[in-house]
């Protein structure tokens, strides 16, 4: 596979992530070879260079702008390693996120592996230099799966990537890397100006707003009309009003296009609900009828909390459609209980990866 010259164009900045010993290492190396991107990894900006390695992180701010120069001196790359929350910025750049699931006995075998193979059988061993912390490290790779979002861990990684905005793919299951190759590239189709993914997926552009105009936005208003919905007028006349616009700090307001027509839109304000510090209210959610269960309205979420990362540590948000709502609890955010202007919340910061 790796000899053979590539059938498809690779979209030109991708990131592979997963947890510790699923393998993106290897994947994205391989990528980057096949098809003349550069291969970089989180784990290079995220630690200070010590000995032994991954002892001291870098302060977040270094690493971010660190990275953000690697990727802007490279026209096409590969970035493997995690950078959930500390590197939720540079979100925007990716063109096709893959998330790798292995088997947590095949992840813990090629992570003691890795380890005697890094530092010698002798420090790993009970009584070695090494032991007591290759003991603590197995265990926190152990607890990934069932893990909380505090933490690197499934739960994590599964919001994260379902709040991205552009094409994501799975990878799951044990198989080597020419079978990943493969099933990537199986994947891809390079239409002639844009790329997207071949299993139910439809060509979404989401694009933030600083004009909306009202002849686009129009279908959207007569069909949640007739509907019975008034939100999406309000947005309407309080954007033309200048009421609300989407502009103050911390603020944004999104559109979904499918070849070049308004089809969902989503904004993100200010909660003016509450007066407790930097939290955002997720507002006016609609997507066209004929456009749902197409992963629209999961882009223009992801899109949301994307800006929503630095600006606020919270966001919130009230509905009362059950689909919406599990599209919320999909993408991460949880149920609140007894409280009259809130149904759902997510916290935003985290820097475990």
């Amino acid at each position: 596979m790796a000899g053979a010259a590539p059938s498809v164009k690779m979209p030109r900045r991708l990131h592979v992530f997963g947890a510790s010993g699923s393998g993106t290492t290897s994947l994205a190396s391989a990528l980057a070879a096949r098809h003349g991107h550069r291969h970089l990894d989180t784990d290079d900006f995220f630690w200070l260079p010590t000995d032994p390695p991954y002892r001291e992180k870098r302060p977040r701010e270094v690493r971010l702008e660190l990275l953000r120069r690697a990727l802007g001196e490279a026209p096409a790359w590969v970035l493997s390693g995690s950078l959930c929350g500390w590197g939720d910025p540079l979100i925007a750049e990716f063109d096709l996120v893959i998330f790798l699931t292995v088997p947590t006995e095949v992840r813990l075998t090629r992570l003691r592996a890795r380890e005697v193979e890094r530092y010698g059988e002798e420090a790993t061993a009970p009584g070695g230099s090494r032991h007591e912390a290759h003991v603590e490290f197995l265990r926190w790779a152990g607890r990934y799966d069932a893990g909380g979002l505090e933490m690197r861990s499934r739960a994590l990684h599964d919001a994260w990537l379902s709040a991205l905005p552009c094409p994501t793919l799975r990878l799951e299951g044990d198989r080597s890397v020419a079978e990943q190759l493969a099933q990537i590239e199986a994947s891809v189709v390079k239409p002639a100006s844009r790329w997207s993914l071949r299993e139910g997926s439809v060509a979404v552009v989401v694009e933030r707003l600083s004009e909306l105009p009202s002849e686009a936005l129009a279908p959207l208003v007569a069909e949640s009309e007739q509907a019975g919905l008034r939100f999406v007028r309000r947005l309407a006349e309080e954007w033309a009003g200048g009421r609300n616009r989407f502009d103050r700090p911390g603020e944004a307001c999104f559109a979904a296009l499918v070849d070049g027509r308004m089809v969902g839109v989503c904004g993100l304000n200010v909660d003016p609900y509450t007066t407790e510090p930097a939290v955002g209210r997720v507002r006016h959610l609609y997507v066209l009828s004929a456009y749902r269960k197409l992963g629209v309205g999961r882009r223009l979420v992801g899109a949301v909390i994307a800006a929503g990362r630095g600006p606020f540590g919270m966001l919130r948000l009230r509905t009362q459609n059950p689909a919406a709502a599990r599209l919320y609890e999909r993408m991460g955010f949880r149920r609140c209980v007894d409280v009259a202007d809130c149904t759902h919340r997510m916290a935003l910061r985290c820097d475990r990866g």
